[in-house]
């Protein structure tokens, strides 16, 4: 499973993250789950996040991320 963001920037590969934000992570609350976490969300952040899966056929669930209002420091937005 990996997570990309809108440019096609690999931000987590499994449970790992890939990029140098730290604020980006992968939560697995449940078997099968594999979240993307954003801290302190920023209205930068906003746009399209592409979750792939490399199964024969590779499937991709799309999800965009809209920042509405004020910014509000260690909020934490799952996606």
């Amino acid at each position: 499973v990996i997570w990309t963001n809108q440019r096609h920037t690999l931000l987590t590969m499994r449970d790992r993250r890939i990029t140098d934000d730290v604020r980006i992570m992968v939560v697995r609350d449940h078997p099968g789950e594999w979240n993307l976490h954003i801290r302190d969300v920023e209205p930068s952040d906003q746009g399209q996040f592409n979750c792939q899966i490399n199964t024969v056929p590779v499937k991709i669930n799309k999800v965009n991320l809209f920042v509405l209002g004020e910014y509000y420091e260690n909020d934490i937005f799952s996606i």
